[in-house]
C-alpha cells in the first residue's frame, strides 16, 4: 500500500512541476483535506 501511496506522491509532483500553475499544496497537505472532505461526507445521514 506503502508503494503505491508513493508512486501516486510522485506522479503529482511531476504534475506541479509540468501541468499545475502557479500555487498548489504540498502531496502531504492535500491528501489531509481530501481526507477531511471524506470524513464530512462521510457524516451526512442520507
Amino acid at each position: 500500500m506503502q508503494s503505491v501511496y508513493n508512486e501516486i506522491k510522485k506522479n503529482y509532483e511531476i504534475m506541479q512541476e509540468n501541468m499545475i500553475y502557479g500555487d498548489s499544496l504540498p502531496f502531504d497537505e492535500l491528501i489531509g483535506k481530501i481526507q477531511k472532505l471524506n470524513n464530512k461526507i462521510n457524516l451526512i445521514d442520507y
